[in-house]
């Protein structure tokens, strides 16, 4: 099967979890989860890798909002993750209070089998799937886990081997429950182990998409799927994309990057002269290139304005020095 890269378009974040203590950040937009009770930092598949360990109670946490909701519709989570214990239930990924505020699970089960499960909004199943074959401690593995309001089903995939679905028997939750990275909010079950490179997507991605990110095993890092144009100079513009070659010339400096192909709505950069990082979205690249244009405009007239003075002040000297003799 030919490998297909997923659409940026369609990706809300990627944690790609290389930081070695603290926060885990979101590379894509700045969806940060906050780290409750210091989890650890291991080499990872792809780079660094965040270390869970049950006795010391450590996940990650953000509070529920419009970006990270599931809901009824066509969604997809992907990741890295090697377990370091056999047996018991464990969290990888969940919108789940353990109760009526329900949205989604992705766990190791207790046979070592990964399972996920969606809820509608009474906190009652309505899809279920679990991988067939038990893993193995001490092992990388990819897992991409699918909703589909279009199929009306749910898949699991590892190592980017075909989707193992289920029918899904009514529309699923949207949630206020907080989004958890190895455990939940009530009911725990402490993941053990690594994870790596966890990203979700709003659209549902086809296996072609999921053995492009598996990459026969290497792996994909945010660079790989957030190609980077690099702009020699001002002025210069890039023949790949329609939409970046509109905004070149407001671009500051050599190393100002912008993605392929993107419009400006979701270019997410740092321009070079301001150091400012800049959110997806399209007003704040349109008031940073507003502000750019002013600064040039102010910067050119000023050195009309001085070279003006120096013209006057050398008449002036000119004058006095005829004047004198």
């Amino acid at each position: 099967m030919v490998e297909v890269k997923p659409n940026i378009a369609n990706l809300i974040d990627w944690w790609e979890m290389n930081e070695s203590s603290g926060n885990a950040l979101g590379s894509h937009a700045s969806l940060t989860m906050t780290d409750v009770n210091g989890a650890g930092a291991d080499t990872g598949k792809v780079a660094g890798a965040r270390d869970f360990v049950p006795g010391n109670v450590d996940y990650f946490t953000r509070a529920s909002e419009a970006a990270i909701q599931m809901g009824d519709i066509d969604a997809t989570w992907v990741f890295w993750f090697k377990f370091d214990a056999s047996g018991g239930i464990m969290q990888f990924i969940t919108k789940d209070d353990a109760a009526t505020d329900r949205e989604f699970t992705i766990t190791k089960e207790a046979n070592d089998k990964p399972r996920f499960v969606v809820f509608k909004a009474d906190g009652n199943i309505i899809g279920d799937v679990t991988w067939a074959t038990g893993l193995n401690t001490g092992t990388w593995y990819f897992l991409a886990a699918y909703h589909s309001s279009t199929d009306n089903a749910i898949g699991i995939s590892i190592n980017s081997a075909a989707y193992q679905t289920a029918a899904t028997t009514d529309a699923s939750a949207t949630t206020t429950t907080p989004l958890w990275f190895g455990s939940r909010s009530s009911n725990p079950q402490l993941y053990d182990g690594l994870l790596d490179e966890m990203a979700y997507f709003k659209a549902q991605l086809t296996i072609s998409n999921v053995e492009w990110l598996y990459n026969s095993g290497n792996g994909r890092s945010y660079a790989d799927i957030f190609e980077l144009i690099l702009f020699p100079s001002p002025g210069v513009a890039t023949a790949t994309g329609v939409a970046p070659t509109t905004i070149h010339t407001a671009l500051p400096s050599v190393g100002v990057a912008t993605a392929t192909g993107a419009v400006p709505t979701v270019i997410h950069t740092t321009l070079a002269s301001a150091g400012v990082a800049l959110a997806v979205g399209g007003s704040a690249i349109i008031r940073k290139i507003r502000i750019l244009l002013a600064k040039a405009k102010r910067a050119r007239f000023y050195a009309v304005a001085k070279r003006t003075t120096m013209r006057a002040k050398k008449k002036r000297l000119s004058f006095y020095a005829r004047k004198k003799r």
